[in-house]
């Protein structure tokens, strides 16, 4: 099993006890620095809020990412030579 294979089997497991056991998402303490997308609720009297994994899709940032830098790096190679040649 692949390491996301194990963490989305790990979270649907979750759920899915919390939603037996309590009717409910999952609770955890609120925290300012973690991302608001994961919260489903606003923090209650005791800062608690509702929370639901979301998957992060950030290796098609990191593609983009890669693929602007080396466009960046082409065209720099370019205009460098270009200089010199001239």
């Amino acid at each position: 099993m692949s390491v996301k294979g194990a963490v989305t089997d790990y979270f649907e497991r979750l759920l899915d006890y919390w939603n037996e056991k309590y009717n409910t998402f999952p609770k955890a303490p609120w925290d300012e620095d973690i991302n608001p997308l994961l919260y489903l609720s606003e923090p209650d009297e005791e800062e608690y809020v509702f929370w639901k994994p979301v998957e992060k899709k950030m290796l098609k940032t990191l593609v983009q990412l890669k693929l602007k830098l080396e466009y960046l790096c082409i065209t720099q190679s370019k205009t460098i030579s270009l200089v010199i040649y001239f």
